[in-house]
């Protein structure tokens, strides 16, 4: 049915239906205002808080004291071990503060982890302080063994005693710590010797990996 079907007296009736409807809303809106009114200020009044249980609340122990009562606590729990929050329970301290206790001074006083979030403590320290760590000493040089040891060529006297070194060796040549240990130099002295003057040598060649001899 469309509007152009609809008689007058259609139209008043509709038009009574939207007048009510209208004066419902307005009544509504009102009431409404007054059951806010009843919270104060037309706000919702506050959902109530549920009071906590009744407990142990944590307390800020005094500094010094926390280690000892700690250390008690984990003298007193053995090998099986406690938790950070069990100890934190047992003194009524925060949870917060003995963990930071535990990874800072627990650890300079034997606090070891044993299982995951378990803690226990070495040997019996409530009563004596921390021992302070021993100065690091400086460990003695050791002596060199007695014997040859290499020493510094005078110029001019490398190339003479390396080519009589290998001219005492056999076919298969000597190789570089060979060379330095029969003239008494060092090992990278000889190896720089061999890769410069020593390929001016005549008869001096690189019989293998590392080894060489004097050929003719």
């Amino acid at each position: 049915m469309t509007t152009s079907n609809l008689s007058i007296a259609h139209l008043e009736e509709l038009l009574a239906f939207v007048k009510k409807k209208l004066a419902l809303s307005l009544d509504l809106e009102k009431i409404e205002k007054e059951i806010a009114s009843f919270f104060g200020g037309g706000k919702p009044a506050p959902e109530a808080k549920a009071p906590k249980p009744p407990g142990r609340k944590a307390s800020k122990i005094p500094r010094g004291a926390l280690k000892n009562r700690i250390i008690a606590v984990l003298e007193e729990a053995g090998a099986d071990g406690i938790s950070v929050a069990e100890i934190a329970e047992k003194l009524g301290a925060k949870k917060g503060s003995v963990n930071q206790w535990i990874y800072t001074t627990g650890k300079k006083v034997g606090v070891t982890k044993v299982a995951r979030g378990r803690f226990v403590i070495k040997g019996k320290t409530s009563d004596a302080a921390p021992a302070e760590p021993s100065p690091a000493k400086r460990k003695p040089r050791a002596q060199k063994a007695s014997g040859k040891g290499s020493k510094k060529a005078p110029r001019g006297t490398l190339k003479p005693a390396i080519l009589a070194a290998l001219q005492g060796a056999p076919k298969s040549g000597l190789s570089l710590a060979e060379v330095a240990a029969k003239i008494g130099a060092k090992k990278n002295t000889v190896n720089v010797w061999f890769y410069t003057t020593g390929k001016k040598v005549k008869g001096l060649k690189k019989v293998s990996k590392g080894r060489f001899a004097l050929r003719g």
